[in-house]
């Protein structure tokens, strides 16, 4: 019996390659300063939130692709003071540049895995639709200065992280990644120093998360399968 329930550890999460993978994970995150014709940059990096949801199928046991729905919050601090349009001046305050408070994304992700005794590693491409939402005039007690709402654009980025198997079925997951986002806007460029342009930037975001992967049942194939590789694990 103790063979048998070790055995369920240590069986690897891949097993039965034809199956998808549920994710929740939750982390933080940083992000660089905003380019093109975003005013104000910033030059303090600060902590985030992040957050997401993925859906991945198992192609093979060393390919997997599918879907991430993530947000997270885009800001920065900075040591310089800008003065706004209507004369108030704005950093120098230890208060935080919003960009975004939830940039939201979903993305297709495509990634090889490299199997091990008890899951396996994995690392690939994402691509998708970015959007920044927020409440532009709602400014918490520690935010000088909120962009305005209504970016949108394209998501593109890089992923690498570990799964490890707790059972058959659920498994631990740790995710690095980058973000690059390319937001662009209807609002004009703030501070009018662009005249009638409209705001545009780019932005990296880094999230850091960990959280629980689920692997949903298959079909009878599947089920046998995995009872012949618990067999085979047992009788080693």
């Amino acid at each position: 019996m103790r063979k048998v329930l070790l055995s369920l550890l240590l069986l690897p999460f891949a097993a039965g390659a034809q199956n998808f993978e549920l994710g929740l994970r939750a982390g933080i995150s940083t992000n660089t300063k905003p380019s093109d014709n975003m005013v104000f940059k910033g030059d303090k990096m600060t902590i985030n939130y992040a957050a997401a949801v993925d859906v991945v199928y198992n192609l093979s046991d060393m390919w997997q692709a599918g879907v991430e729905i993530q947000s997270t919050q885009l800001s920065m601090k900075s040591d310089k003071a800008y003065t706004y349009w209507n004369g108030v001046p704005i950093g120098n305050d230890n208060k935080r540049f919003i960009y975004a408070k939830n940039a939201g994304s979903l993305a297709a992700v495509f990634n090889a895995k490299l199997p091990t005794m008890n899951g396996y590693a994995f690392g690939g491409l994402a691509l998708g639709y970015a959007a920044a939402r927020h409440d532009s005039k709602d400014l918490s007690d520690n935010e000088s200065y909120r962009a305005p709402n209504g970016g949108n654009g394209v998501v593109l980025g890089l992923q690498a992280g570990y799964v490890m198997g707790l059972t058959t079925r659920l498994g631990f997951i740790a995710q690095a990644a980058f973000r690059y986002y390319n937001f662009k806007y209807d609002a004009l460029q703030p501070n009018g120093s662009g005249g009638q342009e409209k705001l545009k930037y780019g932005i990296i975001s880094i999230p850091v998360t960990v959280g629980l992967r689920l692997r949903l049942r298959g079909g009878k194939d599947d089920r046998e399968k995995e009872r012949q590789d618990l067999m085979n694990v047992g009788m080693r």
